[in-house]
């Protein structure tokens, strides 16, 4: 299964968000051994920078970035995709982008606890406690 990690998910592991981090961190366990191929949008990388910038040095903000590179599929945001999400009836442009690069890309699901943003995306679009609900379940039961 693959599926597109929306930034809030890793912002929780990032941050150590307290009521987030545990369920976010299972996710992406999941993905560390293989169970799911984990997505990022391409766009979010420089969110990620910034973001880990703000608390740690140079050299573990690079270390960071090149570990998300190393271990996660990049969905890009392509002129296809960009098309994609201003023809998608979506509210949230940012929302619409993050939904057209996951279908351009193949992506089975959105991650994401901002569901109500992805009403009209055209993947299915789960919590992080719904994924790990799904992944929990018998074999061959994994598709949403």
């Amino acid at each position: 299964m693959k599926v597109l990690l929306n930034l809030d998910i890793i912002l929780d592991i990032l941050q150590k968000r307290p009521h987030h981090y545990p369920v976010s961190s299972a996710v992406l366990s999941k993905m560390l051994t293989r169970e799911i191929v984990g997505v990022l949008p391409g766009h979010i990388l420089p969110v990620i920078f910034y973001s880990v910038r703000q608390f740690s040095d140079e050299r573990n903000t690079h270390d960071v970035i090149d570990w998300f590179l190393a271990n996660m599929e990049i969905a890009p945001l392509d002129h296809f995709a960009l098309i994609r999400a201003r023809n998608l009836d979506m509210e949230d442009f940012e929302a619409a982008l993050i939904a057209g690069a996951a279908e351009a890309y193949g992506c089975d699901a959105i991650v994401t606890r901002r569901v109500s943003d992805f009403k009209r995306a055209p993947v299915d679009v789960l919590t992080p406690e719904e994924l790990l609900a799904l992944l929990n379940q018998k074999p061959g039961k994994t598709q949403p």
